[in-house]
Formats: C-alpha cells, sequence, structure tokens
C-alpha cells in the first residue's frame, strides 16, 4: 500500500490556526496516538501564542505593525509545526485513510505524470545453456519497449551501459568472448519506456556467466 502523501491546504491565517485546533482536538485521546501529549506540546504552544499576538493586535493598534509582523512568524512555525506533525500521523496511518482522517490531517497522494511508468519489477537473471543468460521481468503496462543496461560492477552506477532494447519482457544475453566471459559476474537492470519517457531503472540482478 502506497504511503499517503502529507500536503497544508494554507489559505489564511484563520483557516491556519482552525485547522490547528482541530488536529489538537482530534489527536487529544485518540487510541492510535498514545503519546499525543508530547507530540502536541509545541503546537499547543503555538495556537496560544497566537492567540496572544492577535490579542494585543486588537489591544493596542499602535503596537499593530510589531505585532502583525510577530504573528507572520507565528503561523509560519505554526505551518511548520503542522508538517512536523502531520508526518507523524502519515507514519503512524501508513496508508490506512481511517487512521489518518481520525487526526483531522488533510493528505492527498502524490500525484503521476501522465504516461509516467512504474520501475520495473520481478526482475530475474538466469543460467541457461552454457554461455548464455536469460533475463526476464513482468511486463509494465503501457511500456512501448525496454531498455537494459549491464556492468561489471554494481556498486558502481556510472559503470552501466546500454546492451539492448526490446518490446518483449525478456532478453537472451549471449557468451561472446569479446563482451562477455565465462565465469565473469555481471549485473543488469532493466527500465520501460512509455509515452512520458524512460521510467526509473529496476534494482540491479546480478549472475555469473558460465
Amino acid at each position: 500500500m502506497k504511503q499517503v502523501i502529507l500536503k497544508l491546504y494554507r489559505k489564511n491565517p484563520e483557516e491556519l490556526v482552525a485547522y490547528a485546533k482541530r488536529v489538537l482536538y482530534a489527536l487529544n485521546n485518540n487510541e492510535h496516538f498514545p503519546d499525543a501529549d508530547v507530540l502536541l506540546a509545541p503546537l499547543n504552544e503555538l495556537v496560544a501564542r497566537e492567540k496572544q499576538v492577535s490579542s494585543t493586535i486588537t489591544r493596542a493598534k499602535i503596537l499593530k505593525k510589531s505585532a502583525e509582523e510577530r504573528k507572520k512568524e507565528v503561523l509560519k512555525q505554526l505551518a511548520n509545526e503542522l508538517e512536523r506533525v502531520g508526518k507523524e500521523v502519515a507514519l503512524v496511518s501508513d496508508g490506512n485513510a481511517v487512521i489518518a482522517a481520525s487526526a483531522a490531517m488533510k493528505f492527498r497522494k502524490k500525484k503521476q505524470r501522465v504516461g509516467e511508468l512504474p520501475k520495473v519489477e520481478e526482475f530475474t537473471v538466469e543460467n541457461g545453456t552454457t554461455g548464455i543468460l536469460l533475463l526476464q521481468w513482468k511486463p509494465v503496462k503501457g511500456a512501448v519497449s525496454y531498455s537494459i543496461q549491464a556492468a561489471n560492477d554494481g556498486l558502481d552506477y556510472d559503470n552501466f551501459r546500454l546492451i539492448g532494447a526490446c518490446t518483449a519482457a525478456k532478453l537472451v544475453v549471449k557468451y561472446d568472448g569479446v563482451d562477455w566471459h565465462h565465469a565473469q559476474r555481471y549485473w543488469f537492470r532493466v527500465a520501460a519506456l512509455g509515452a512520458a519517457g524512460l521510467g526509473p531503472w529496476s534494482e540491479p540482478v546480478n549472475r555469473v556467466m558460465t
């Protein structure tokens, strides 16, 4: 399950403060967050400070400019603190919409570009007959073709080089004594090509050519 991605919707000071108060109310005595007192301590303090600063603006117009600057700084800190709390809520909820909703936090999933393809999964490299390696992976929906890279050292990503492209979710690598040698270990990775371009590379898989 994908992790929900935190996104604060900051429109104006009043809505930000009201949002913070809803979060405080929702997390207090919430069974999913037994340590809410510690988590919410800074948020409680900032809400109280915002109230104090707002009162100062109302009572003393002569100090309005200074108080408004202080309020702006407090609101900035309040927004940052809400983001911190939100990250903790996202971590606890781990994609569970019910738990996330119980905290009164606003989340949304990360947008994906139209046509963007995911990372290739279930990528395997197996030995075939002598001098042959069989590369296979799970087909990616929407892929036009696949690019395959290889390297002698899987820890050095700059060492990977393109060895071919194909439309099927498999490729055969054959011993030739030039690029491919017996008893040599090789690392391979594959990426799907779609309308939005080349997707992310798979995790490297290694195999010794027999």
